[in-house]
């Protein structure tokens, strides 16, 4: 394929079965659709995913998707695990730090090279990735006084259902992230309609 495919992404599977085993010779991204045609084509109402949300938090939602302005930065597989994506983290936020912020951070799992496993060593472990994470995010004074909002999203192998949408990330497994850093996506109950939704 020529599109940018990765673990968990939706596709077309153009291809062949042979002796009962489909044998798969191209792979086709699904193109990209706006919001308006998504809820028009829907079979779910918008009302059972964003149960959690006020009509007022849905007309600010909806503000923002008007508004495109801003660069955006996406990361996936954001191992935090791993030193040398600490340190290349680290160069990317000085570099944005010294040269203008973007108007978000969209991390996306999975946060740790290896499965979650439920167990308090597993909870450690992945916790600690987020400390780090926090400890550096916290000398980023150009970002916050630009309103650099960084959102979370949960990959295949971060704790939760496999469902999709994934739910938010507990405050517990992210070290509080959303309390101590300023433009942090936490869980939605926590917005109070006095600053952007969270996610």
């Amino acid at each position: 394929s020529s599109h940018l495919v990765t673990d968990g992404s939706f596709v077309l599977c153009e291809g062949e079965l042979l002796d009962g085993i489909f044998q798969v010779c191209a792979l086709h991204a699904l193109a990209a659709i706006p919001r308006k045609v998504s809820i028009e084509k829907d079979q779910l109402p918008v009302e059972v995913l964003t149960a959690s949300m006020s009509a007022e938090q849905l007309k600010i939602l909806e503000a923002q998707e008007e508004s495109r302005e801003g660069s955006y930065v996406i990361l996936s597989e954001v191992h935090l695990d791993s030193v040398p994506v600490l340190e290349m983290l680290e160069t990317l936020f000085q570099g944005y730090e010294s040269h203008g912020p973007p108007t978000a951070y969209i991390f996306m799992g999975s946060f740790c090279s290896r499965s979650f496993v439920p167990t308090g060593q597993g909870v450690r472990a992945y916790r600690e990735g987020f400390e780090r994470l926090k400890f550096m995010m916290r000398n980023l004074e150009a970002h916050v006084m630009h309103g650099t909002r960084f959102v979370f999203i949960p990959g295949p192998r971060d704790p939760g259902p496999q469902t999709l949408p994934k739910a938010p990330l507990p405050d517990y497994l992210t070290a509080n992230l959303a309390v101590d850093i300023p433009g942090a996506v936490g869980k939605p109950k926590r917005w109070t309609g006095t600053a952007d939704p969270v996610t």
